[in-house]
């Protein structure tokens, strides 16, 4: 989805591929299996960082999130937990942005 997303928008500087560890191992191969799927000119790979972690605790600071395939796996506490940790990452840029500690 991530992919897709920076294809058809080349004005998004960079996106962020965010998973559990093993996950992410194996995304290169996958993005690269992508990047051969669109016409010829721009790397869109190297606009996604890859980042591993446990969105249960925490997740990177951005303005947009997609998540796929990931909220419907989970009873409510746990989605709570999912969003929590996208609140506060969201909220961490919000202060950045308006120079608040």
């Amino acid at each position: 989805m991530l992919f897709t997303a920076m294809a058809a928008h080349s004005h998004i500087k960079q996106g962020v591929l965010f998973d559990l560890e093993h996950v992410i191992a194996g995304a290169p191969k996958n993005l690269t299996a992508k990047a051969e799927t669109v016409p010829k000119g721009e790397d869109i790979t190297k606009r996604i960082e890859l980042r591993h972690g446990n969105f249960f605790e925490e997740v990177p600071a951005s303005q947009c999130y997609i998540m796929g395939h990931i909220i419907h796996d989970w009873d409510d506490e746990h989605c709570l937990r999912i969003l929590g940790s996208i609140r506060r990452a969201i909220d961490d840029v919000r202060r950045r942005r308006h120079g608040e500690a």
